[in-house]
Formats: structure tokens, C-alpha cells, sequence
């Protein structure tokens, strides 16, 4: 139930959510552990249903997925090298100043 996210209330797991959706999503799941569902069928159930974004751990099966999970990471490397390149800029353009004779 911590895996799942409340469709009505934004980044909230529906084992801590009030809301009706969030009981009737957590009665749900005791049914199917009941009858003996896995943890990945419920999740499956589930994203069948309300699509990826009830997963708070999306699977990342397909380019986008790919996308999702590698992004951060290029945009750190690209805001490095960013960077970078404005203190080279910066350095190489400094020059020292001459006193002037008053």
C-alpha cells in the first residue's frame, strides 16, 4: 500500500491518504492479498486501472521510462559543463590592469 499513490491526493501513499478513493484502493488490495495476489500483480492490477502514475516507482520499460530515469543526471552534466565553460570564459578574458600615471 506504500507503493501505491492516491489518485486523488498528489504524492500521498494510499495507506496514509483519507480520502474515499484511497479506502476503497486499500480494500481492494486486502481482497486480492487475500486471494493470494503477488505484490507485482496487485501493482499490475492497479496501473491497468489508473495507469502509471499510481506507481510511485515508475517502470521505465520504454524510452520514456528511459527518459525519465536518465534526465536528471544529463542535466546535471550539461549544467556542469555550463559551468565550466563560463570560468574558462571568464578566466581567460581577465586581464590585469595597468595603474595609470595621474
Amino acid at each position: 500500500m506504500r507503493e501505491l499513490r492516491c489518485v486523488a491526493c498528489e504524492n500521498e501513499p494510499i495507506s496514509q491518504s483519507s480520502a474515499a478513493i484511497a479506502e476503497d484502493m486499500r480494500a481492494r488490495v486486502r481482497v486480492m492479498v487475500g486471494e493470494g495476489a503477488t505484490d507485482a500483480e496487485v501493482r499490475d492490477w492497479f496501473e491497468s486501472r489508473y495507469g502509471e502514475f499510481v506507481l510511485f516507482r515508475p517502470k521505465g520499460k520504454d524510452l520514456t521510462g528511459l527518459f525519465l530515469w536518465s534526465a536528471p543526471f544529463g542535466f546535471l552534466v550539461i549544467g556542469g559543463l555550463i559551468a565550466y565553460g563560463l570560468t574558462r570564459r571568464r578566466r581567460a578574458g581577465a586581464e590585469p590592469v595597468a595603474p595609470e600615471d595621474a
